[in-house]
């Protein structure tokens, strides 16, 4: 288990609204943070962490905001799954080797995101 597995873990008893890593945390993005469905927001920066956004992230329908930036071993695609967060009003992805579309939300249809 790696250092933001056992953060997560830690949150799985008390779900915050809030979920913000950073710093020299290593690893992969862990599965496990689309167990949090109350989290509004999510922010991952600055992480040393390699690999993919996990399709898992799909399962939070109440986020309203997230972050992924100065992560540049985050790469790949994002997961389809992302178009199901209906609540989106903030995305912010940059510094990433991530590329491709941006699964179109609900929410951000005719609207700034």
């Amino acid at each position: 288990m790696n250092l933001i597995q056992s953060r997560v873990n830690i949150f799985s008893s008390i779900p915050p609204e809030e979920l913000h890593l950073e710093g020299p945390l290593e690893g992969t993005l862990p599965t496990q943070l689309g167990r949090l469905t109350n989290l509004k927001s999510l922010g991952l920066a600055y992480l040393n962490v390699a690999g993919t956004v996990p399709s898992e992230y799909g399962n939070l329908v109440k986020l309203e905001r997230i972050l992924i930036g100065n992560s540049p071993q985050i790469e790949g695609v994002l997961p389809s799954e992302l178009s199901q967060l209906g609540n989106i009003l903030q995305l912010g992805i940059y510094s990433t080797g991530l590329s491709g579309e941006i699964p179109i939300c609900p929410a951000a249809s005719g609207q700034e995101v």
